[in-house]
């Protein structure tokens, strides 16, 4: 399996978030739910809608339930990572700035 997540990860640096998908499905299904959350993490990164589900997964199974429904809610941040909720100045508004 190792051999297997190498390759894939040799051919996600030429930038094909397919082998990235593969690998963390694959890590999933070993249990292996670090590693996992991981590869979603540059999945998405790459441009896959999939992996962001399977990050939601992985950190429902490594009990961080909370970090789980934030990054269900809001996804992820344009620096990477989970977003957070954001805030909407209401004093913005009313004087149109």
């Amino acid at each position: 399996m190792d051999k297997a997540l190498a390759l894939a990860d040799e051919v996600a640096e030429a930038g094909d978030a397919g082998a990235l998908m593969w690998g963390a499905q694959r890590l999933a299904d070993e249990g292996r739910w670090v590693e996992a959350f991981f590869w979603c993490e540059r999945a998405v990164a790459a441009g896959s809608e999939l992996a962001a589900h399977l990050a939601v997964i992985s950190l429902h199974e490594l009990g961080r339930t909370t970090d789980a429904e934030r990054l269900d809610r809001y996804g992820w941040s344009s620096r990477g990572g989970i977003a957070a909720a954001w805030r909407l100045d209401e004093s913005s508004l009313l004087d149109g700035s």
